[in-house]
């Protein structure tokens, strides 16, 4: 896996704090399990080696689904909503 050291470390600290969004804590085994649904996903739908524009907040789905991108090697363009116009 290309991701393997950080996807081992969310499992090891699956209960402590991840990541603060609008207010909210989410802790790694969110993320993790977020991973493991958009990885599904990814394979599903877009699969390996793609090129995938992604527009959202850097937020804890986002989060997620750019580690599940890197995994399956995609080329990602990440824009945040405030690029938009």
């Amino acid at each position: 896996m290309v991701v393997d050291f950080i996807i081992d470390n969310l499992g090891k600290n699956s209960q402590k704090e991840a990541v603060i969004f609008k207010g909210k804590v989410y802790k790694y085994s969110y993320i993790l399990e977020k991973y493991n649904n958009w990885l599904e996903y990814v394979d599903t739908n877009i699969g390996k080696n793609e090129v995938v524009a992604i527009q959202s907040e850097y937020n804890p789905q986002s989060i997620a689904l750019l580690l599940a991108l890197i995994e399956r090697k995609c080329i990602i363009v990440p824009f945040s909503p405030q690029n938009i116009n």
